[in-house]
């Protein structure tokens, strides 16, 4: 217990201290791939270090913060990371110089170790068998640190049920607000077995945009066109 409050209190100076980006979760049939996105500059060694307390970059000690911030630095940047205890997979991409995306994949039941469900949630709860998976937080968000927040849930799978904010397209999206924060709870069930339906995008916008030159040639070319025939004849 004293540990997971360390953590949390190490990730809450980590948002606190600039380092923040939307939080995402890819959900398949057999595994849910946990990624995030931050900033971390190349001598910021004490945002290096609560971002090691999170994910156990590296689990050597040493003797100042310098010299562990400089390590974890240099891992997120150039070598590809090892799988931590309960994690299937984990690696990182540079997006740009000081934009880092991380991703841990978790197979089977592995997913109720998530790192941050466990440490943002009062309550994470989760549940899966053949059929569906149950992700479920509730109680207080304690994540929040600018006026909004999303998680992202994306899958192609069915979702069973769910309670986001906002769906777009095969994308789940939940909002955490200080005026919500304390009591909006996450709920998802998503399929094993089925696959969404697919929607076909490009055909609503063709027809779309067929439609907007249909409205600019009848109220617009037409009449100009009218109007150059009418002064010819006088």
């Amino acid at each position: 217990m004293r540990i997971k409050r360390i953590i949390m209190l190490c990730f809450m100076c980590l948002l606190i201290s600039g380092c923040h980006a939307d939080y995402e979760l890819n959900v398949s049939n057999d595994a849910i791939e946990d990624k995030v996105y931050f900033t971390l500059k190349s001598d910021d060694y004490e945002k290096a270090i609560f971002i090691n307390q999170l994910f156990q970059i590296s689990n050597m000690q040493y003797t100042n913060d310098e010299e562990i911030g400089k390590v974890v630095i240099d891992k997120l940047r150039n070598d590809t990371l090892i799988p931590g205890y309960n994690i299937d997979g984990a690696y990182v991409r540079k997006v740009k110089n000081d934009d880092i995306f991380l991703s841990f994949l978790y197979q089977g039941d592995s997913f109720e170790h998530s790192y941050i469900f466990n440490n943002c949630f009062d309550n994470f709860i989760y549940d899966s068998n053949s059929n569906y998976y149950v992700i479920q937080g509730a109680g207080a968000f304690k994540c929040l640190v600018n006026d909004k927040e999303r998680i992202i849930i994306q899958s192609d799978y069915q979702v069973i049920n769910h309670n986001a904010d906002k769906v777009v397209g095969n994308k789940y999206i939940w909002n955490f607000e200080r005026k919500n924060n304390l009591n909006h709870e996450l709920y998802i069930q998503i399929s094993k077995k089925y696959k969404a339906p697919k929607n076909n995008y490009w055909s609503f916008i063709i027809l779309g945009i067929i439609l907007i030159g249909m409205f600019i040639y009848k109220f617009f070319l037409k009449k100009d066109r009218k109007s150059i025939f009418k002064n010819n004849e006088v």
